[in-house]
């Protein structure tokens, strides 16, 4: 995908109480002038969205009941830093 900036994602498991595990997913975006501060901003709105969703998906995929938590906004890396 091509972006004015620099995206990915990263996906880790966390141990939780007994068998259970958390899986956390995070958004990272480093965005490159003006055009990637726009292009941030045009597209925060969806995504709660979208990676909310991606989420969900994982854990179906898995055979896991997804488990709603408060939804948090991708980080934004300041000054299109890494």
């Amino acid at each position: 995908m091509r972006l004015p900036g620099r995206a990915w994602l990263e996906w880790r498991l966390e141990p939780v109480d007994g068998d259970r595990t958390r899986f956390v997913q995070r958004a990272l975006y480093a965005p490159h002038g003006l055009i990637g501060h726009a292009y941030w901003w045009a597209v925060a709105p969806f995504h709660a969205f979208v990676f909310g969703s991606m989420v969900r998906n994982i854990a179906d995929a898995a055979g896991e009941a997804a488990v709603t938590a408060p939804a948090a906004a991708p980080e934004r890396t300041p000054h299109g830093g890494h």
